[in-house]
């Protein structure tokens, strides 16, 4: 049909065949609003509804999630013990028993404790009842047993307020650095008294060079034992019983070796 026309009937041809589109358009526009803009709400009201469930299965796996493994906790309340006893000088703990109301739930390859909630005391459902007890071996006939770590630093001030020691500067550091582990007795732990070994063992460190005498190497030897442990031990997260006792073994070790030269 041309554009340009003089014949009246076929301008009203064109004019009713593009009116007939403009309708069919419109009507095109009214079905998508009808039909596509509720089933995109539709989608949206889902895709919350999904994302709500998704919330709410994280909850509950972090619900479930131990809060240690199981055998942290047992390191834990041996840890504790031997804390305990290394306050007390005259006193050993030989065994622990310990019962835990707790829940249990996977921790990676094996079973972890997650403590319940204060505001769950009242529901104890799925509680278990875990029972261990930690029994320490006593060492073979002949063998010294284990030093107290309170002991140690006892004998830590009386051998250096000796006269023999007390003309190096160092050594009334020593003393005092030992009285003050021992007036803090309150708040000892693995951290606060690994700081204090570790400065013990930087103290005795300055006094090797001035050490002379049969007995001079071993207490060389001995403070670098101590150094280094209690380089590591410092920069350790997690500690064990076993990390108290060592501190008390390589304590006394050093300070036996500086009484040697005491009486040499």
């Amino acid at each position: 049909m041309p554009l340009l026309t003089d014949d009246p009937n076929q301008a009203r041809r064109a004019y009713e065949a593009l009116e007939s589109r403009a309708r069919s358009a419109e009507a095109h526009a009214d079905m998508l609003r009808t039909t596509t803009v509720p089933t995109l709400q539709q989608r949206i009201l889902d895709l919350e509804g999904e994302n709500f469930a998704l919330r709410t299965q994280l909850e509950k796996l972090a619900a479930v999630k131990a809060d240690l493994p199981l055998q942290r906790f047992i390191d834990s309340v041996a840890l504790a013990a031997a804390l305990g006893e290394a306050s007390m000088p005259e006193r050993a703990i030989s065994s622990i028993k310990a019962e835990a109301r707790t829940f249990l739930a996977p921790d990676g390859g094996g079973i972890g404790v997650r403590f319940q909630q204060p505001e769950l005391a009242a529901t104890p459902d799925g509680l278990s009842s875990t029972s261990f007890e930690i029994v320490k071996v006593p060492p073979p006939p002949g063998t010294e047993a284990p030093a107290n770590l309170y002991a140690v630093l006892q004998q830590i001030q009386r051998v250096y307020s000796d006269p023999f020691w007390l003309r190096f500067t160092p050594s009334a550091q020593i003393v005092a650095a030992a009285t003050k582990a021992l007036a803090n007795v309150d708040a000892w732990n693995a951290p606060f008294l690994a700081r204090a070994a570790a400065d013990l063992a930087q103290l005795q460190g300055s006094l090797v060079e001035l050490a002379s005498g049969a007995g001079a190497e071993n207490f060389k030897s001995a403070v670098a034992a101590l150094r280094s442990l209690t380089s590591a031990l410092t920069l350790k997260a997690n500690f064990v019983a076993g990390d108290v006792y060592s501190l008390a073994s390589a304590l006394a070790s050093a300070v036996a070796a500086a009484r040697t030269l005491v009486s040499a």
